[in-house]
Formats: C-alpha cells, structure tokens, sequence
C-alpha cells in the first residue's frame, strides 16, 4: 500500500495525466476512482497498455459518500482529489485522516474549501499526515514563480504574475460539477492585490493591460486573489508589490458571461450556478478563436549592485490541462523523494523547492524561458 496513490476524478481530463506523469517517473502504484466505475475501469485499461505496465486498477469512490470513500482509501497512501466536488472537501479530508492518507487537491482555491481543511489542522499534525490544497497551475504555480524569479535578485521589490488563458474548450467534454466549480470563480470573485506593501482591492474601474509578447499581444488582465500570495510579503520583506492578473478569455466570456454572472449571484444565487454553467460553456464553445495557449509569466523587478533590473519567467502550453497536471506531478515527485516536509497543512505553491519544480515541469514537454 506504500506509494499507492489513489486519484478521484482519475478518469477526468486532470486526473488521467497526472496517474501518466506519475508513472513515467516513480515506482508507485495508482488507483482510479469516480462514481463511474467503468469509466474508471476503461481509463486504468488505457493507461496500463499506454505504459506498458500492471500498476493501475480502478475502484468505485463516491465523493458525496463517506463511508464509499473509507472503504476505498484503504487501499491507499495518498490520495489526490482531482474531481470538481469542492463542496465535499470535508468528507474527503475527514475520510483521509481516518485511514491514514496524505492528500492534496487540484480544486479551485476557494477560502471556504481552506478553511474546511484548516479546521482539521490539529488532527492533522497529531497524525502526521501530509495535507496539500490547491494544486495545478492558478492555483499552484503563481507564488512559485515568484519565489524562483526571486534569487535573481538582491532586494525584490516588485512580483506580479499575469495569466492568459485561451483553451480550445472544444476538444473536451465536461460534467455539470465541472462547469459550476468555473463558475464559481465568479461567485467567490476576489480582486485584492499587495501595493505599496499594503493589501488593497484593485480598482476595477482600470483593468490594465499587459503585453504577453509578438503572438499574442495586449490584454486586459483583471486582478484575481490567490491565496498562495499572501505567504510572499513575509519571506521577501523588501517586496512592495504583488498579485496575480488573469486575461485571455473569448470576448462574450468577458463581457457577457462574466458580468452577468455578477449580478446573478447577488439578486438570485441559487438560480445563478447552474444558470451561468450553460451560459459559459455556449460562450466558450462558440467564440473561443486561436492561438490556444495557457500562460503564466511573473514580471519582477529589484536590485542588483545597486541597479535596478527587470525579470521575467514565462510558462507556457496549448493544453490548460498538461499545465494543470504537470505540477501536481512535480510535487508528488519532490514528495517521493521525501524533499517536502512530511506533515502538516501547506498550499502546493509554497510548499514546494521552486528549481526542481520547474525543472520537472519542463522537462514533460512544458515551454519554461527567462529574460
């Protein structure tokens, strides 16, 4: 059972590369699971032939259900919750703690999904577990890159990181839970950014452009809160500003879905989730245009020799979902080699050493430059 790792959602867009990247690069087994059993079942069949090997096996794993979900973590070391099932983060914590899993998730970050695992904190620690929320990318690499783009500096006094995110969202199929963890992003918008050493909400008023280079250009970039951020004024004491900036979505999932999405979830919120879930994917399957592209890019500044300088590290893919993958994986292999601590509550992002971890992103096919 050691280094048996267990993902919900395995058979999903997410959950599916992160067992492939897991296995090209560990001796571990995995166990998909869902509450479509033989989805799982074909999924562990394709992976075993695509790497040509007998680690993977598939198990039926309800989410909602806390008793399916004791039953099945007993086969596991680990489990990697990659299913859109945020509202039942407790049940699958609280199924963790008491057969001995680490977790980590790759759900979106939300303050009621942390505080929920946060409420399990002590027993956490008693037991030694390892727990480990908001994987991926956005959540999950932001505040890496600043603590990676960081050394290059003497001081840094500036880190902001921008997205652009542009998803052929056409070449996937998504479940309803899957639509409305997206929407919630709307529902639980938070738009505070670190100025002038200060948390502040952003002026929405101006959102301000940022220049992604030749391919893609100017875009309007809203400010978007991660809590992963909030870590970085501590460990970087000369740093005056930072925060995150997300932009690149099709015109209608701007100025359309976004807004309305808005006013929504004020005048009627239960109506609103499953209301926008229909309104998003229309806007996405139909005015999404090329280049596809997901890109994450901090722009820092500070001092060397008494100089102001400028720097910048740039990650990018076609495919939001390798990019989602690929980190979680970098960080269960830090895990594996026992390079993490072995317990307690941490976000992916800042748990992790920022050179190995970009090093194992790039190495599985991921675009990493520096200028």
């Amino acid at each position: 059972m050691e280094n048996t790792f267990l993902i919900l959602g395995g058979y999903g867009n997410t959950g599916y590369l992160i067992a492939k990247y897991l296995l090209k690069e560990n001796d571990v087994k995995i166990i998909l699971a869902g509450r479509n059993l033989n989805k799982a079942r074909n999924a562990a069949d394709r992976l075993n032939a695509e790497m040509n090997c007998e680690k993977v096996s598939a198990e039926f794993a309800d989410a909602s259900d806390y008793y399916s979900l004791v039953s099945v973590f007993q086969k596991s070391s680990f489990v990697i919750n990659a299913s859109s099932t945020m509202e039942f983060a407790g049940t699958v914590a609280r199924a963790c703690i008491d057969t001995n899993n680490n977790y980590l998730d790759t759900q979106l970050s939300s303050g009621e999904k942390i505080n929920t695992l946060r409420s399990f904190e002590k027993e956490i620690d008693e037991k030694n577990l390892l727990f480990i929320t908001d994987g991926g990318y956005h959540p999950g690499m932001v505040s890496a890159l600043v603590r990676y783009a960081a050394p290059k500096f003497e001081k840094l006094y500036k880190a902001n990181v921008y997205a652009y995110m542009n998803i052929d969202w056409r070449k996937y199929n998504f479940s309803e839970a899957t639509l409305n963890e997206f929407i919630g992003e709307i529902k639980n918008y938070n738009y505070t950014v670190y100025k002038n050493a200060k948390w502040v909400k952003a002026d929405f008023s101006r959102i301000p452009k940022y220049n992604f280079g030749e391919e893609i250009g100017e875009e309007q970039c809203a400010a978007m809160f991660m809590e992963e951020l909030k870590e970085l004024p501590d460990l970087f004491p000369s740093l005056n500003e930072t925060g995150f900036y997300i932009g690149g979505m099709d015109w209608f999932t701007n100025y359309i879905t976004f807004p309305l999405g808005m006013i929504l979830f004020k005048m009627a919120p239960r109506f609103a989730t499953k209301f926008m879930g229909r309104i998003f994917e229309f806007g996405v399957n139909n005015f999404c245009k090329p280049p596809f592209l997901v890109m994450l890019e901090v722009d820092a500044e500070g001092i060397i020799e008494n100089k102001t300088v400028k720097h910048k590290v740039t990650i990018s893919h076609s495919d939001g979902y390798e990019l989602t993958a690929a980190p979680v994986a970098a960080c269960l292999h830090q895990y594996l080699r026992k390079s993490l601590p072995s317990s307690g509550l941490f976000l992916q992002a800042n748990i992790v050493e920022p050179i190995s971890f970009f090093n194992f992103i790039k190495n599985t096919g991921i675009k990493l430059s520096e200028t």
